[in-house]
């Protein structure tokens, strides 16, 4: 589980980063996207190795200077986590539920794009024609089985 100080540095980096794509960054601008001030490298690279321990981060390299990185799926999704509940904060709905199982779940406030739910019914319709061809073709091979069966005897 990521710590409040590596939630920090996620969302800084998301914010600075589109996609998933790897990019090289120096210490000094990992250091800028986590949001606090007079925040010593040591720190920074600290943590940058819990995200990347909660596979948070794809790391290719690093060195002293420089390191090589991308986002990965997990990041992007506590990015958007992140997002729905501070706008749940700000629009006071309730956001986190709970399933049949007790499992905590995200639900998305509604907005106008939602779609309809299915409020028909599919219909089922007895086809009286094929009904009675599929009981001539049970017939047909149940006699086909019998006469084999028959001709097997014989010999």
């Amino acid at each position: 589980m990521l710590s409040e100080r590596a939630t920090k540095l996620v969302m800084g980096l998301s914010k600075v980063i589109s996609g998933k794509e790897y990019v090289i960054y120096s210490w000094d601008e990992v250091a800028k996207c986590f949001d606090e001030k007079d925040v010593s490298l040591d720190e920074v690279k600290n943590v940058f190795e819990e995200v990347r321990l909660n596979q948070c981060l794809n790391q290719k390299y690093k060195d002293d200077d420089e390191v090589c990185f991308a986002l990965t799926d997990k990041a992007l999704l506590i990015k958007n986590d992140y997002e729905v509940l501070e706008k749940a904060k700000v629009s006071k709905e309730k956001v986190i539920k709970t399933d049949e199982q007790g499992n905590s779940v995200i639900v998305i406030p509604k907005t106008e794009n939602e779609i309809a739910p299915l409020t028909k019914k599919p219909k089922i319709i007895f086809n009286l024609g094929a009904f009675l061809w599929g009981i001539l073709g049970g017939g047909l091979g149940g006699a086909i089985v019998c006469g084999i069966m028959l001709l097997v005897k014989l010999l």
